[in-house]
């Protein structure tokens, strides 16, 4: 067979599967002499543009990041492999390198340099081999992010966790579940941890267990158990949820996280110890609370702030009814499913700014609800749920109509100069980010001099600490309208009635306020109530006269009556004139009794008036 006796090292070197560079031994250069075709392709490189360079020009420093240390690292290692003569191996080292748009990524390497000696023994080349493990790093690294991120998670909600070796009958415990079951080890039997248990949740406890090692659909488990009292800390309420896991169809392990919810049943027993309290309170809370029971959400009380929400009228309208049957449009919506949730896990939750569509009249409208739902826990097991809701769609779209554009903040403040009532837009540190025309005048100041003004300035209620107290409460919650001074440039402090709304602009929190000076309506009411005393001292006074009148003009009556009778006598023995003066008589007697009647009347009306009137009422 004929053969070749001449080969091309140079195509074989340049096909080699796998990463290679031969490099001149002439530091601080380390020229490339040969790379393969696999180096340069997951490099992004052209072999003539990096052959006969330095491996340092070739493949720079990451100028983005200041912190890689690829270049260096290489420089040393290589440098070590020439003087020792013998290979430096790299395990892990980040080198970045630039891709097809020349913008540099982050690689990882596992590196060896290897010297090759000439017939003298001197380094004639050093053979440098790259593998690069990426993924390998980026997969770790979002491992243990991952475990980072868990553990921080299990840190923040108070968690302990735990695991149950079933073949040894063994349970390992976090620190946090250690504390909680007094255990002087983190791994113990399981007999020393039934131990721990109230005895009269012991046997439950161990049903369940049981029960999760049938099979992998019973598995999961999600109980609530006491532990036995110890000294002075009363009795602890722990939840555990965990799964059974299992291999070829048998149970080898329980994992799970036990959390301590100790507050959480004492505050639900205190609740169903006030729970009568509760109920006379309802009808008189000022928001709108509702109490459901049952995964089915059966309305059990509500009160008028709630059904007015509800768009009902009658508590007969809702009691007793499904939430679905009382609103049937809300049974696609998130909200159904928080409370759901709050059914399922027994944990509340409270929303701001909650998205409702409600029914009105014909039409489906979308409200805005600040809501609360309260697990109501009855021994153990969560029975119902206590709603309350807060109607915040007022503020809400005005906030939203603030925080659409630029268009529309032009637009507003358009309005804003137009409008009659003072339109105040604050910083967090108190500063006029916008004021009307109307602010402006109020106050006495000029555009350029309210630049240097800020909220204390104006107001000499609401000072540093307690503006900076309404602005953090604005962005979390409604602030119900109010009253406050205002003061002018000159000093004068006059009366404002306020509204304000905390909303976002940029990205940065800001107050609006919307301000209204009262002065002539607090001067007004000041008059009205004066008026109204007089009123009342004025009918008083008439009530007064008029029985004093009665009780005066019932003497001479009497007395014409009583020479009446006598005149009358006279006639009726015949000693006077009977004719003409019978006739005046009989008119004089019709007068009297005209008198009386009316005496009488007016008596009986100032009588039934006194007898029926209820409190004067003022304007």
């Amino acid at each position: 067979m004929h053969q070749d006796s001449t080969l091309d090292y140079q195509a074989i070197f340049n096909t080699l599967p796998g990463n290679f560079l031969v490099l001149q031994p002439n530091p601080p250069l380390f020229t490339i002499l040969a790379i393969s075709d696999s180096l340069l392709q997951i490099t992004n490189q052209e072999r003539h543009n990096v052959v006969g360079k330095s491996v340092f020009e070739a493949y720079p420093e990451n100028p983005d990041d200041s912190t890689s240390s690829g270049p260096s690292r290489m420089r040393d290692y290589l440098q070590k492999t020439l003087q020792e003569k013998k290979i430096d191996q790299v395990p892990l080292v980040r080198y970045d390198v630039p891709n097809t748009e020349s913008a540099f990524e982050a690689r990882y390497w596992s590196a060896d340099s290897r010297p090759v000696l000439d017939a003298a023994g001197n380094v004639a080349y050093i053979l440098h081999t790259a593998i690069d493990i990426t993924q390998q790093v980026t997969a770790q690294k979002q491992l243990e992010d991952q475990k980072g991120y868990l553990q921080s998670a299990v840190d923040i909600a108070d968690l302990g966790t735990f695991k149950v070796d079933i073949a040894n009958d063994t349970g390992t415990y976090s620190e946090a579940a250690r504390e909680w079951f007094d255990f002087d080890s983190l791994r113990k039997p399981m007999a020393d941890i039934f131990s721990k248990l109230h005895p009269e949740d012991a046997e439950r406890v161990t049903k369940v267990i049981a029960d999760s090692l049938q099979s992998e659909e019973r598995g999961r488990h999600d109980i609530t158990y006491r532990l036995e009292s110890s000294g002075d800390q009363g009795v602890r309420h722990l939840r555990s949820i965990g799964k059974t896991m299992f291999a070829e169809g048998k149970p080898h392990s329980i994992i799970g996280i036990i959390q301590d919810v100790t507050p959480q049943v004492s505050s639900q027993k205190k609740l169903l110890e006030s729970e009568s309290r509760f109920r006379n309170l309802l009808k008189q809370a000022p928001v709108a609370i509702a109490l459901t029971r049952g995964q089915d959400m059966v309305i059990e009380n509500v009160n008028g702030p709630m059904l007015r929400i509800m768009y009902k009228e009658t508590e007969e309208e809702v009691i007793g009814k499904k939430l679905v049957e009382a609103l049937p449009e809300v049974r696609d919506q998130p909200i159904l499913q928080l409370v759901l949730d709050v059914l399922k896990t027994g944990e509340p939750f409270k929303g701001s700014e909650v998205p409702v569509s409600l029914r009105e009249g014909g039409s489906v409208e979308q409200h805005y609800f600040n809501v609360s739902y309260t697990p109501l826990i009855e021994e153990g097991i969560v029975t119902g749920v206590i709603h309350t809701a807060i109607d915040v769609t007022e503020q809400v779209l005005v906030r939203k109509k603030a925080e659409e554009s630029q268009e529309a903040l032009k637009r507003f403040k358009f309005m804003a100069d137009q409008a009659r009532d003072a339109f105040i837009l604050m910083r967090e540190d108190g500063s006029f980010a916008y004021l009307n025309p109307k602010a402006l005048e109020a106050w006495d100041y000029k555009k350029e001099e309210a630049e240097n003004i800020r909220v204390p300035d104006v107001d000499p209620v609401y000072q540093e600490e307690l503006f900076s107290q309404l602005f953090a409460r604005a962005q979390q919650e409604t602030i119900p309208q109010f009253e406050t001074l205002h003061k002018k440039k000159n000093g004068q402090i006059y009366p404002v009635e306020v509204t304000v709304v905390g909303l976002k602009l940029d990205g940065e929190p800001h107050l609006f306020a919307l301000a209204r000076d009262i002065t002539e309506r607090k001067r007004n009411e000041a008059a009205l109530e004066l008026k109204n005393n007089q009123l009342t001292r004025i009918n008083n006074d008439l009530d007064n006269f008029i029985y004093t009148a009665s009780h005066d003009l019932k003497a001479p009556i009497f007395n014409i009556e009583g020479l009446l009778s006598l005149l009358s006598d006279e006639f009726s023995t015949g000693g006077v004139q009977e004719d003409e003066s019978r006739q005046i008589i009989d008119l004089m007697q019709q007068s009297v009794e005209r008198f009386k009647k009316t005496i009488e009347s007016l008596t009986d009306v100032v009588r039934l008036q006194q007898e029926n009137e209820e409190e004067t009422v003022l304007i």
